[in-house]
C-alpha cells in the first residue's frame, strides 16, 4: 500500500520519448539523458529535473531552465569487482598471457567512437610496446580495423574476467575521437581502470578533465601527446596517483547513484 501513490515518469534518452508527454498523473517528471547523445532541448526545457554524467549536458540543462534542478551524477562502478585487479585474486587471462610487455590495454565496445588512427600510430610508436583492445565490434567494418604486429584485437571478452584484463595491463587507455559525437561522453571505463590500480591515458574529451579525474588521469590533446603519456606511463608509473584513484573511486558504487537519486526525488516530491 502507498507504493504508487507519488508515481515519476522517467524518461530515458531522447527520440520518441521526447515525444512523451505522460500518462500516468505523475507528481513529476525526470529527464536521464545518455551522455553520449545530444539531449533532446525540448525537454530539458519542460521536466521537473534532469539527471546526467555529464557536465556539458548539465550545463544545458542549466542553461534552458536556471531555477530548476539538473543533478550531476557520475557513473557508478563496482568497486569490489574491479579492484581484484590490484589483489592476488586476479590472473592474467591465457589469451593475453603471451604478449610482450609492456601491455597498453582497452576494454569496451570497439566502435565509430574510438580514433583508430591513433590506435595505429600508438602500436607504431614503439615495437616493443603490445596494444590490447578488448571488446565487441559494433557499427563499424571488422575489416577496415588498423592491424600492426604488435595490435591484437581479441573481440569480446566475459564482464567477470575484465579484472584480470586490467590485471595484465600495464597502462590502461581510452583512445577516443574528440569531436562533436563525443564532447558530452564521460568514458565510464575511466572509473572501472583506476579502480583497477593502472595509469590512464585519454584522449582530450571534455569529460576527462572533470575533477572527478583531476590528477588521476593523463590527458592527451595530440597523438604525439598520447604516446609521450603512454611512454610516461610505462617508464615512470605514479604510485601516489594510482592510491588516490582508487580511493577516489571506491565510494562510487552503483549503489549510491541509485540512493543518491532517489534522496533528489523525495526532494522534487516535497515541494508543494
Amino acid at each position: 500500500a502507498g507504493k504508487f501513490d507519488r508515481p515519476v515518469d522517467w524518461i530515458v534518452g531522447g527520440g520518441p520519448a521526447a515525444r512523451y508527454e505522460g500518462v500516468t498523473g505523475a507528481r513529476a517528471t525526470v529527464y536521464d539523458t545518455w551522455d553520449r547523445q545530444e539531449p533532446d532541448a525540448g525537454l530539458l526545457a519542460r521536466v521537473d529535473a534532469v539527471f546526467t554524467a555529464s557536465h556539458g549536458i548539465q550545463a544545458r540543462a542549466l542553461t534552458a531552465r536556471p531555477d530548476r534542478p539538473a543533478h550531476y551524477l557520475p557513473d557508478g562502478v563496482e568497486p569490489r569487482h574491479f579492484a581484484r585487479a590490484s589483489g592476488v585474486r586476479a590472473a592474467v587471462p591465457n589469451d593475453i598471457f603471451f604478449v610482450p610487455r609492456p601491455v597498453l590495454g582497452y576494454f569496451g565496445t570497439v566502435d565509430e567512437r574510438l580514433d583508430y588512427a591513433l590506435i595505429h600510430a600508438l602500436a607504431e610508436a614503439d615495437p616493443n610496446w603490445s596494444v590490447v583492445m578488448c571488446g565487441p565490434v559494433e557499427r563499424i567494418d571488422p575489416e577496415r580495423l588498423p592491424r600492426a604486429k604488435n595490435l591484437f584485437w581479441i573481440g569480446r571478452r566475459p564482464y567477470a574476467e575484465m579484472p584480470d584484463y586490467a590485471f595484465g595491463f600495464q597502462v590502461c587507455i581510452a583512445p577516443f575521437l574528440v569531436n562533436d559525437a563525443t564532447r558530452l561522453h564521460r568514458p565510464r571505463k575511466l572509473g572501472e581502470y583506476l579502480l583497477a590500480g593502472r595509469p590512464v591515458v585519454c584522449t582530450d574529451l571534455p569529460e576527462a578533465s572533470a575533477p572527478d579525474y583531476d590528477g588521476l588521469v593523463r590527458v592527451a590533446r595530440s597523438p604525439e601527446e598520447f604516446v609521450a603519456a603512454c611512454r610516461a606511463a610505462v617508464d615512470v608509473p605514479d604510485p601516489e596517483a594510482i592510491r588516490r584513484g582508487r580511493r577516489a573511486w571506491a565510494g562510487r558504487s552503483w549503489r549510491k547513484v541509485a540512493a543518491a537519486m532517489e534522496a533528489d526525488i523525495d526532494a522534487i516530491l516535497a515541494v508543494p
